[in-house]
């Protein structure tokens, strides 16, 4: 990515998502120009954000043998966040 010399704003986007330290999911579905609403979906989520943010504390605690509030605030000094949503989208 870092030989590609382009000021293409999707591709500032793309090559912004690869250098991210977060996990990003990507994937391309078929042309999705049909009448049916669910033609070309991909689901990513396949927990809730509470289930993914108690695992992270539960592992976190267990790994470091530390408490939740420990475990929690070392969490977010990390900078790990919680979303209340998902947010399905497409180009």
């Amino acid at each position: 990515m870092n030989e590609i010399k382009s000021d293409d704003e999707n591709f500032q986007a793309l090559k912004a998502l690869v250098d991210a330290k977060e996990i990003t999911e990507v994937a391309t579905v078929p042309n999705v120009d049909t009448q049916d609403p669910n033609f070309g979906i991909v689901i990513f989520f396949k927990t809730t954000a509470a289930e993914n943010k108690e695992r992270d504390i539960q592992n976190y605690m267990k790994l470091n043998n530390v408490s939740r509030k420990i475990a929690e605030g070392e969490l977010r000094k990390l900078g790990v966040m919680w979303g209340t949503e998902a947010v399905l989208g497409w180009t």
